[in-house]
């Protein structure tokens, strides 16, 4: 197994490196470590690829891209604010 030092560049410590000690402690000593650890690893592989995170921030700036087209608020000058727009009941049927 490669030797991972998980120091960053200013002396710091990378962020995926306290979940590649938990990995490295299961790898030691097993006999099929990728079957006893695949849970670690998955672990480990998700910190630092993101998959999961960056798919949820997507869909979330998708749901609130939505929302933002559908509830442009309304000025007001006598109060000088935005007062609140009604949404539809299904935000979702006006993009179909």
């Amino acid at each position: 197994m490669a030797y991972f030092h998980g120091m960053t560049i200013d002396g710091g410590v990378q962020r995926c490196y306290p979940v590649w000690l938990k990995f490295e402690e299961c790898f030691k000593g097993e006999t099929d470590p990728m079957e006893i650890c695949r849970d670690q690893f998955d672990d480990y592989a998700e910190c630092y690829r993101r998959r999961k995170e960056k798919r949820l921030n997507y869909r979330i700036k998708e749901e609130l891209h939505k929302w933002k087209v559908l509830a442009i608020p309304q000025y007001n000058e006598l109060t000088d604010s935005f007062e609140p727009v009604r949404l539809p009941a299904d935000p979702d049927a006006y993009f179909n």
